[in-house]
């Protein structure tokens, strides 16, 4: 009865698009700030530019984080190796 309950509530919100209303806040100001423009190009071009941001951001942290990681562990090689 809950999974019912669930899934129904989801279908309801889904089916009602202006109740549900996910978007992130930099596709937001994109979009309020290019819709007084009539150029699609434009405002489709700004959405790309927002999405390859917040995709980009985790990736350079993980990175970031790898890099600090085996940076340690390969010094901690060298000293015990080379000492």
């Amino acid at each position: 009865m809950k999974k019912l309950l669930i899934v129904s509530a989801v279908l309801i919100l889904a089916a009602i698009p202006e109740v549900v209303d996910a978007q992130c806040s930099m596709c937001r100001a994109v979009t309020n700030s290019n819709q007084l423009t009539d150029d699609a190009f434009k405002v489709g071009n700004g959405l790309n530019n927002a999405i390859v941001y917040l995709m980009f951001t985790p990736y350079v942290l993980a990175a970031l984080f790898f890099f600090t990681f085996y940076r340690q562990q390969i010094m901690a090689w060298l000293k015990k190796k080379f000492a």
